[in-house]
This record gives C-alpha cells, structure tokens and sequence, in this order.
C-alpha cells in the first residue's frame, strides 16, 4: 500500500487535460473546490473529486 492513493494524479495534468487556466486551477484548489494534497514540490487530486467536479458544472449549466 502506497503514500498516494490509487486514484490520485498530478494536479498539473488533470489543469491540462480540462483545459482549464492556471489562475482559474490554482483558485479551485485554495477554494477547496477540488481537495488536493502537495507531496514536495507535487500537487494531487482525487479522480473522484475532478469527476464530481465536472458532473457539477453540467449539471449547473442544466
């Protein structure tokens, strides 16, 4: 069993993977939006979490 959970991912990558800016990432972090962990120098997010995060904005625009 491992320090980071399976599901967890580099921040970075999931930014550009939703095309979403750096300001606009770094504020869902600091708002808990999106709950993350930094590991050294590294960001992490959930799968789970960036997906309930993208449900919501559907489901916001609906």
């Amino acid at each position: 069993m491992g320090l980071i959970p399976e599901d967890a991912v580099r921040g970075e990558d999931v930014r550009a993977e939703l095309g979403i800016g750096r300001q606009t990432w770094r504020a869902l972090l600091r708002d808990g939006v999106i709950p993350s962990a930094k590991l050294g120098k590294t960001i992490y997010v959930k799968r789970t979490d960036v997906q309930r995060y993208v449900e919501s904005q559907f489901a916001a625009s609906a």
